[in-house]
């Protein structure tokens, strides 16, 4: 019995499959038997998609969710091995950090502003390189003020990390209100 899309989809998710990014990809092919779509299909779907976005993102939203429905379908006996090519990604540019000066500037408006947890935010992720994901979930019992640390404890690899902190931090820190303990 030929198989579609969509019962592929359905069975992906039972088991345990991904729901993000797959909603436009099951909409796009819906009822289509399985045999019927090749790598060309797919790839012809995340321009359909997403015509302006980058490489990148078209292998990541359209052809990695596509191609995880398939290979299930494949392992469950439904239809033949597909491989589907991604699109080719251009080196990713290199991000600068902010300057000083622009640092400084972004500081002194938020202090202007009366808004120093967003300034002590961004400076506490300029001076210790932790993500927005890591420096929001900081939690006052992760700050150790005597020994100017913080511990980082959902980084993006899932090991705890410490960072160290500036005397300025340490002093935005307690003015927000960290306990300071011994």
């Amino acid at each position: 019995m030929r198989k579609s899309f969509s019962h592929a989809a359905a069975s992906y998710l039972d088991n345990g499959g991904s729901q993000r990014y797959l909603t436009p990809v099951l909409d796009y092919f819906g009822e289509t038997p399985l045999d019927e779509i090749f790598p060309f299909d797919i790839r012809k779907m995340a321009d359909a998609l997403y015509p302006e976005h980058s490489a990148s993102s078209k292998n990541r939203m359209a052809i990695t969710p596509a191609r995880a429905v398939i290979l299930h379908a494949y392992q469950r006996g439904w239809c033949p091995y597909v491989r589907v090519p991604r699109f080719k990604e251009g080196k990713p540019k290199r991000k600068s950090p902010a300057s000083q000066v622009w640092l400084a500037t972004f500081i002194r408006q938020c202090e202007k502003d009366r808004l120093p947890h967003i300034a002590a935010l961004v400076l506490f992720m300029a001076t210790t390189a932790a993500r927005v994901s890591e420096a929001i979930a900081l939690q006052w019992s992760d700050i150790d003020v005597a020994s100017k640390t913080a511990l980082l404890r959902k980084t993006k690899t899932g090991t705890n990390s410490i960072r160290h902190l500036t005397d300025e931090m340490i002093r935005r820190l307690i003015a927000l209100g960290a306990p300071i303990l011994g």
